[in-house]
């Protein structure tokens, strides 16, 4: 009734947000030999469908890219957005096939409630109150299940709609069984991390909410969700959480006005993130995130303004991350940044008064794996060029 994690590489959990979350968290799992297992939760069912068991355990056993491959067909049908251009009967046996990625989905959501409400009850039978953390055998499984989730979710972010149904057969909505974890005191910290990792991924896939009410709902969870994360970042001084959950948040349009707003004034994120970012020897991950969160940011021209601000020399800052950094990923996303500023004259007013078409001469002598940062790079140089001769 296991299913081991032998061969990590080879898992979904290990495409979890696992290079953000901690060191001694992930050692805690592997050390302690972390796995999914059944059998006390098989034990308490009086009806049990030995072929869906089955049908269960060779999917989760199978290789992470079949598991990945089934779970996309299960989205695609589930949504009508199966491909045209595959074989039918090819198709059809994907489809049928795919079925057991979603009864996958739901045999964990059971063990996920089985596991959290046999861990909670026994922490609360200690005397002061027990911990809910790696080496518990229920711990073990609401682990397990919330890193599978979460690697699933980070190979094909759509996967995150059939997660979401599939939560409601616990009886409790995915966000109810989110917040379930966060706030309860027994839990520890990194689990929470994960679990929250998840919604985030959720609600960054609501942005395009057309109820009002709905939309309302969206909002008011990214807050909640928001000031959460960043009093347990500080508190937990964990960088790679704030900046892994805020870089999600914001693609959610709808949440910028708050973030830039009322919560930026409260807890002065954004003077955190260009902190962060320009911080010698920061973790790579984090600064690509502290940009990415600025690249939502400027996306939508609603929020030029922001970069406009001379007194703060975002602009600065950002090129001044792109020329210390070789890492690709981190010129790439800044490059993003700057491109989308190209829109906005007084941003490019800025990037002349600070030389930037010299730093893009520079930047292209380097040998990039990446091709888009040549062509960006290309691109702002030629845009800066013909700007450059219509403003003298």
């Amino acid at each position: 009734m296991e299913i081991k994690f032998d061969n990590l590489q080879d898992n979904i959990i290990y495409h979890a947000n696992i290079f953000n979350y901690d060191k001694h968290f992930l050692l805690s799992i592997l050390n302690n030999n972390v796995r999914f297992n059944f059998s006390e939760y098989y034990k308490d069912q009086s009806k049990n469908n030995e072929k869906d068991w089955k049908q269960t355990f060779d999917y989760l056993n199978s290789k992470s890219k079949v598991q990945e491959e089934l779970m996309t067909y299960a989205v695609y049908n589930e949504y009508n957005q199966l491909p045209d251009d595959i074989e039918l009967n090819e198709l059809q046996k994907k489809v049928i096939e795919s079925k057991a990625a979603t009864k996958a989905l739901r045999f964990l959501f059971n063990l996920f409630m089985f596991s959290y409400e046999k861990a909670d009850e026994n922490a609360k039978k200690e005397e002061g109150g027990g911990k809910i953390e790696p080496g518990e055998f229920h711990a073990n499984n609401l682990i397990s299940c919330l890193l599978y989730f979460d690697g699933i979710s980070m190979i094909n972010i759509d996967v995150i709609k059939l997660i979401e149904n599939n939560a409601e057969y616990t009886g409790k909505t995915l966000k109810e069984l989110i917040f379930m974890i966060l706030y309860n005191d027994s839990m520890d910290f990194h689990i929470k991390e994960v679990a929250s990792h998840i919604l985030c991924i959720d609600l960054m896939q609501k942005d395009s909410v057309n109820n009002a009410e709905k939309n309302m709902e969206l909002i008011d969870t990214c807050k909640e969700l928001m000031i959460w994360t960043y009093e347990n970042s500080i508190q937990k001084q964990r960088d790679n959480f704030l900046t892994s959950n805020l870089s999600l948040l914001l693609v959610v349009d709808d949440i910028i006005d708050y973030f830039l707003g009322e919560y930026n004034e409260k807890y002065q994120v954004v003077r955190k993130l260009f902190e962060l970012m320009t911080e010698a020897d920061m973790n790579v991950n984090i600064i690509y995130e502290a940009l990415l969160c600025m690249w939502n940011i400027s996306s939508n021209k609603k929020y030029f303004y922001f970069f406009e601000q001379t007194e703060y020399k975002y602009i600065e800052k950002i090129v001044q991350v792109i020329r210390t950094n070789k890492i690709d990923k981190v010129a790439r996303i800044g490059l993003m940044i700057i491109q989308n500023l190209l829109e906005s004259q007084i941003c490019v007013e800025i990037l002349f008064d600070i030389k930037f078409m010299q730093t893009v001469s520079i930047l292209l002598t380097n040998k990039w794996n990446d091709p888009m940062i040549k062509e960006i790079l290309n691109y702002c140089l030629e845009f800066l060029g013909k700007n450059y001769k219509s403003m003298k």
